[in-house]
């Protein structure tokens, strides 16, 4: 099990659109622990949303993490993947 902090990504689909569940993302995300290095909410139609946010933690914590954000009310679903940069070709 590895203890080194990586970044990693999360996309969230939200049920609703507005301040508060935005707010419960950031919260549980604070809650967790991890350093949060961005985190955007976006518009995917006139209801629903979606969140993504890069944060560093190791992978078992980050697993945890996206658990905890799968039992909020308003998330529909959420990914985890790695944030870590593409290698260059060349």
């Amino acid at each position: 099990m590895s203890t080194r902090l990586e970044a990693h990504r999360v996309r969230v689909d939200l049920a609703h659109r507005d301040r508060s569940t935005f707010l419960s993302l950031v919260s549980m995300l604070h809650r967790r622990g991890v350093d949060v290095v961005e985190a955007q909410l976006h518009a995917v139609t006139d209801h629903h949303a979606g969140f993504t946010a890069t944060f560093l933690a190791t992978p078992s914590h980050a697993t945890t993490v996206v658990a905890s954000l799968r039992n909020l009310v308003d998330v529909l679903d959420a990914e985890l993947s790695s944030a870590a940069p593409a290698a260059s070709a060349g």
